[in-house]
């Protein structure tokens, strides 16, 4: 093992040599320690040519990374020294050498779980430099460097930044100006949220290979700084790739999230742990300055993506969207208002009474504000549309009406859920804010009125909370479920007719079923593993058993659940004898993509049992089977060509909404020769 550290260094102690990168602040050469034969990075400057700027900048550079502690996703700093080579001096700090460049060099960063490995450990690192009160005012991919086989970057190059203080009068801005603040152009200000902004350009040139701005000169200055423009985020980012960067690009700097609360992002910190890295030992980077040209950079090894099962557990953060429901449908849009942060992360579906006829259009140019606003437009005749301002200050994930379509729950990043009644002449008032979740909340069920006034809800925190209504409004957590170690993804609640029992699928890999008793108490029933890569949705079977319509005798109610995984594969569960059992061998594998939703249908007794999913893939697959025991047969309804967030069923089981990535929701009817045909689109 090389030693990590080298202190009271000179030329006497290790050799320079070759050069691997020059630029305007000085050059760069490997090193060899006479001591261990280590090898390390040597970044000089000539003090008998150098320029005041160039001796200054390395001087800066030499200061802050003493000053800085160690972190695993920042540069190592080994020493500093003065060299005697001949007749020349040189000012000299020493770093580790990490031979597989920087992130610029590697080009399109292609897979999402690797940009969110990259991007977790550039927050990480800024929030540990920022807490020291050190901004590193020069934060873009060239000073991304790449360690442990592409698997890891480290934050480099510090010789613009500077300790922060209040600003009293302009500042001269530090760093490269197409990756700075707008408030940084201006000359006004450059601190910890400086950083953010430039960090969220430097994501957009992962995924692009460019700037995130044209290089204009001074038309761009003046765009960045001036102007109400925003960088243009590519198309194929998620939802909460897309909202993460809009929290680092918002031109108020008051409004700009710190990098505490990025780690907080739900587009982080799924499963954060898995990002983390040990740090690489002193022979893996070949280090690439700011200020050099590419055409001067030699040795710099291309970044290839790794792409593993930790891809799908990390896309699940993405799958904390809504969970369709049965009667019905209510279409949700918001704008996403700057100062707020607040928006919806897509289409999002409620559950209303049967007979209400359900569309929606987008709220018009309202003015911004503090609160979350989305429009639901109940339509029963000519009724006008109803607006809710759910006032939630983050995305909202999930929304669900109750029973009797006169209250509405909502889920939100914020780690709250709240309660907004609704009636018919248009009003609506908000109820109760329920706090409890240490994460965002992805999904709440409302339970049938038989049991009472509950509501699940799930989150990235790990828990299912039960909350319980006593007099009106006053909710209090009734039982709160910690079995799971990992976010928890979705929960639906089983048929009624099957009692109080709640499903839970977790990015853990497992399956919970909580079965509450007469005493109050509640048994718990556990499907391990059931996608080892992560369960993002969980469906309960109609509790009437297929066939029970044209059936002679009475049959036995059904106990059973569909799920669906990061494996890309749906599967059926049957509870026997106490626990669970896989009911469909093989699993049903027609997905090239893990599965956002499932959906089983209701059968009204009818003698095929239909499950509809939804996929990453675009496609949505319609399952059926006919008696006990046949092998399920999968048809692709069709290819959407973009990622379908839901798909739910009529009462009746013979309409199927399917919401898409194109902001879309789309109504399927079978006819009568089983085939199915498109009855309508909600744009």
């Amino acid at each position: 093992m090389e030693k990590q550290r080298i202190t009271n260094t000179s030329s006497a102690s290790w050799i320079r040599g070759s050069c691997i990168g020059r630029g305007c602040f000085g050059t760069v050469t490997k090193a060899v320690s006479k001591i261990d034969g280590g090898v390390f990075a040597v970044k000089s400057v000539d003090l008998s040519t150098c320029l005041p700027s160039q001796s200054e900048s390395l001087e800066n550079e030499i200061s802050i990374l003493r000053s800085l502690k160690s972190h695993p996703h920042i540069v190592r700093f080994l020493g500093d020294d003065v060299s005697k080579e001949g007749t020349t001096s040189f000012r000299n700090l020493h770093l580790e050498y990490l031979p597989e460049g920087d992130v610029s060099n590697g080009g399109i960063v292609v897979d999402e779980t690797l940009l969110r490995r990259y991007v977790w450990c550039l927050v990480s690192a800024l929030g540990h430099v920022h807490s020291n009160g050190i901004v590193h005012c020069d934060v873009k991919s060239k000073n991304v460097l790449v360690v442990n086989g592409g698997s890891s970057v480290k934050l480099a190059d510090f010789g613009s930044a500077m300790e922060f203080k209040k600003p009293t009068a302009e500042i001269t801005p530090r760093g490269s100006p197409l990756w700075m603040a707008p408030e940084t152009i201006r000359g006004e200000y450059q601190g910890p949220k400086s950083d953010v902004w430039s960090l969220g350009c430097t994501v957009i040139e992962m995924l692009t290979g460019k700037p995130a701005w044209e290089e204009n000169g001074f038309d761009s200055l003046s765009r960045i700084g001036y102007s109400n423009e925003l960088p243009f985020i590519p198309a194929g980012v998620s939802e909460l790739g897309q909202d993460f960067l809009e929290k680092c690009l918002r031109r108020d700097r008051s409004q700009r999230w710190s990098c505490d609360q990025l780690l907080e992002h739900p587009f982080l910190c799924q499963d954060h742990h898995s990002f983390v890295t040990e740090s690489s030992p002193r022979c893996v980077l070949d280090w690439v300055n700011s200020d050099f040209e590419e055409d001067e950079v030699s040795d710099v090894s291309r970044v290839e993506p790794m792409v593993s099962a930790m891809a799908r557990m990390s896309k699940l953060a993405t799958s904390g969207g809504v969970k369709w429901e049965s009667n019905g449908w209510v279409e949700v849009r918001a704008n996403a208002f700057e100062e707020s942060g607040a928006q919806l992360e897509y289409l999002v579906s409620t559950r209303v009474e049967s007979e209400l006829n359900t569309s929606v259009r987008p709220p018009g140019n309202e003015e911004s504000t503090s609160a979350m606003t989305c429009e639901l437009l109940l339509h029963s005749g000519n009724m006008p549309g109803q607006k809710i301002e759910t006032g939630h200050e983050d995305m909202v994930h999930d929304v669900q009406m109750d029973y009797y379509g006169k209250r509405v729950a909502t889920a939100s990043s914020d780690c709250t859920i709240k309660i907004t009644g609704v009636s018919n002449n248009g009003g609506s008032q908000h109820l109760a804010t329920l706090t409890g979740h240490r994460g965002p909340v992805w999904q709440v069920a409302w339970a049938h009125p038989k049991f009472g006034s509950f509501l699940a809800s799930c989150s990235y925190d790990g828990q299912v909370i039960l909350w319980k209504e006593g007099s009106q409004n006053q909710w209090t957590q009734a039982h709160v479920f910690t079995d799971h170690k990992s976010s928890v993804n979705s929960i639906a609640w089983a048929p009624h007719d099957l009692g109080l029992s709640l499903a839970c699928g977790s990015s853990d890999g497992n399956i919970s079923v909580f079965t509450g008793r007469a005493d109050g108490g509640w048994d718990t029933t556990k499907i391990d593993q059931a996608h080892p890569v992560g369960v993002t949705s969980v469906s309960w079977a109609p509790a009437t058993a297929p066939g029970a319509l044209v059936s002679s005798g009475l049959l036995d109610p059904v106990y059973k659940l569909a799920s669906g995984g990061c494996d890309n594969t749906v599967k059926v569960w049957k509870l026997s004898n106490g626990s669970w059992k896989m009911d469909c061998f093989p699993a049903l594998q027609k997905h090239t993509d893990w599965v956002r939703d499932v959906a089983w249908a209701p059968n009204l007794g009818l003698p095929k049992s239909t499950i509809a999913s939804g996929s990453q893939d675009g496609k949505v697959i319609i399952w059926t089977v006919g008696k006990e025991g046949e092998q399920w047969e999968g048809k692709v309804l069709k290819d959407f060509m973009t990622p379908v967030w839901r798909v739910s069923w009529s009462l009746t089981g013979n309409m199927l909404a399917v919401s898409d990535g194109n902001n879309n929701m789309t109504v399927w009817k079978e006819a009568v020769d089983g085939e199915w045909e498109q009855v309508t689109v909600m744009e």
